[in-house]
Formats: C-alpha cells, structure tokens, sequence
C-alpha cells in the first residue's frame, strides 16, 4: 500500500511513518510548542535532539515532547508503579542497558514484580472461570473464582506496599541518574531513537516498544493487546498532534505558485 498509493494518500491515512516535512518543522519550531513545565528543559532536550538528529529514523522532537509529557508531566521526580522514574520513565534494567551507572535497584524488586504479575493472572483466571459459568456449574465454580480473586487481592496489596516502600526509598536517596533531568532526557531520547530505528520509522510501533518491551511487538506482530499500552500509544499521538497544531502558526507561509501570464 505504502508503495503504489500517492504521497497524499498517505498523509490522508496518518499512517504514523515519520515524515520529512514534519521533522524538519519540529527541529525549527519545537520551543514554541514548550509550557512552562517543559522549557526548564530547553538546554537538555537541545543538546538531546542534536545528538541523535543523525540516527537513520530520526525522533520527531515534538514526539519526543509528546512522549515526556506522558510519561511524568514534566515531573522529573515522578515514579511509576512497576518503578520506572524520570522524566522519560526508565526502568531500572532499561537504565543499565543503556549504560546509567548509578541506578537503585533493590533485591525486592523483583519480588513485586512478580506480586504484580502474579496479581494479574490469578484475577483473570477468575474472570476466565465467571466467564465460563453456566447454570449448571456456578455453584461449583464460584467458589474457586472467589479464591483466586482473594489471592489476586493479597498479591495486589504485597506488590503496592513493596513499590511504595520503592519510591520512598529512590526519593530519599535522590542519586538515581533517572532523576536528573539532563540523564532522563539524554537516555530517553536514545532509546527511543533505538526504538524508531529497531521498527524502520514506525512510530506506533516505536511508541509500543517503548512502553511494553520491543520483544512485546515482535511477540504481537503489532501493537500488544495491553490497555496500558494501546492507551500509551494513544495518548502520545494526541500530544503529539497537539503540538504540530500548535507551531503551524508559526511556520512561514509559504509561497503561492501561480501561473505566469
């Protein structure tokens, strides 16, 4: 489709490929599409969008922007329940990778991970056996979906008291690299240009990747069936589309062609 349908036909489908002529708006005008919580940031995010402006699937800066304001509102103290933190959100193992060295990484992380995790399958085991239940068979299989819905709650309260005992701790400490602005930005904007790179310009995919692991798309073939997820997608897009409106009043107009007389 992409190949044979014209150019206009394409940007009519917003089939969220980067698109030169957006890029180069972005890099002009970004800091008109910057509130007041952002523009702290001005130097850190330039010193971002100059170091990777090269990579073979360039960021949108207005994306990047867009991406921020998701993920912590421009709050560089902002901790997520799983324990990512920053302005961009990294997760702890994420930071490492990337080659954050100063990173708090608790043995008990994984531990709520896998209370989260466990949370999450007993309650839809639970869901699966209501869904299931017939006239015939609901006295028998109440029970058990009640049981494990009171499993799911246990590990629920385990999981929440563990991460707040989590960013309590990071807080305190305040050394985590993730809660300097200038890293967050640096390293967020890598890896997500890592992203755009790992799904050839596809920033649906580059967004998905981001939130849920790339290893989750290439499982999925596409964006996973994750409420987060899917929402996360979302809700960039509609910041990101919100800042391209918001510099057009800012780009020049540019010039009627006409025909000679």
């Amino acid at each position: 489709f992409t190949r044979k349908v014209p150019q206009e036909s394409l940007r009519r489908y917003d089939l969220d490929k980067a698109d030169e002529e957006n890029l180069e708006t972005s890099r002009a005008l970004w800091r008109h599409a910057l509130e007041r919580s952002g523009a702290r940031f001005m130097r850190d995010l330039e010193a971002a969008f100059e170091e990777n402006q090269k990579a073979e699937h360039p960021v949108d800066n207005l994306l990047f922007l867009a991406l921020i304001r998701q993920e912590s509102s421009f709050n560089p103290r902002n901790i997520s329940y799983v324990g990512a933190a920053g302005l961009t959100q990294i997760m702890p193992a994420t930071a490492k990778t990337l080659g954050m060295d100063n990173i708090y990484e608790p043995s008990y992380l994984n531990e709520a991970a896998s209370q989260l995790s466990n949370s999450r399958n007993l309650r839809q085991q639970a869901i699966d056996i209501f869904l299931g239940m017939t006239e015939e068979n609901s006295f028998s299989l109440a029970g058990q979906a009640l049981n494990l819905m009171q499993q799911s709650m246990k590990c629920s309260k385990k999981w929440k008291e563990l991460y707040a005992r989590y960013r309590w701790e990071l807080l305190k400490a305040g050394t985590d690299q993730r809660l300097d602005p200038a890293m967050a930005i640096r390293y967020g904007h890598a890896y997500f240009s890592q992203m755009m790179t790992v799904q050839k310009g596809d920033i649906s995919l580059a967004l998905a990747s981001y939130n849920a692991g790339p290893h989750r798309v290439e499982q999925y073939n596409g964006i996973p069936p994750f409420e987060e997820t899917i929402q996360f997608r979302n809700k960039v897009m509609r910041y990101y589309r919100e800042y391209r409106s918001k510099v057009e009043r800012y780009r020049p107009a540019r010039p009627s062609v006409g025909l000679k007389p």
